[in-house]
C-alpha cells in the first residue's frame, strides 16, 4: 500500500503515513464475511434498482442499473441475479470505475 499524498510505501495496517503523517484510508472488504452476507441480502431485495452496487462503490453501475429497471424492468432483475451469483461463488470484482 501506498501513501496517497507523498507515494512512500506504508506498512499494513498502519493508521498514518511514517513520512508525511497523512491519514491512511481503511477499505473495507466487502466480499468477506457478514459483508458479504449482507450484501448479498441486499442485491436479493435491492438489487434490481443498484442499491448494492451503491453500497460497494460502483456508482456507475449503480446508476445504470437504476435506468435498466426504469426504461426496461427485467433488465435490472436480470443483472441483479447476475451479481447474486457471482457475489456467492465468490467470483464478483468490486471495481468502482467499471460500468458492468
Amino acid at each position: 500500500m501506498f501513501c496517497e499524498k507523498c507515494g512512500k510505501e506504508i506498512m499494513a495496517g498502519a493508521a498514518f503515513c511514517d513520512e508525511c503523517g497523512a491519514a491512511v484510508k481503511k477499505e473495507i472488504n466487502w466480499l468477506e464475511g457478514e459483508n458479504k452476507l449482507i450484501i448479498i441480502l441486499i442485491a436479493i431485495f435491492c438489487g434490481a434498482f443498484g442499491i448494492h452496487n451503491f453500497a460497494m462503490g460502483e456508482t456507475k453501475k449503480a446508476i445504470l442499473r437504476i435506468l435498466g429497471s426504469l426504461l426496461c424492468g427485467v433488465l435490472g432483475y436480470i443483472l441483479a441475479w447476475y451479481d447474486i451469483v457471482k457475489l456467492a461463488n465468490g467470483t464478483y470484482n468490486v471495481n468502482p470505475e467499471a460500468f458492468i
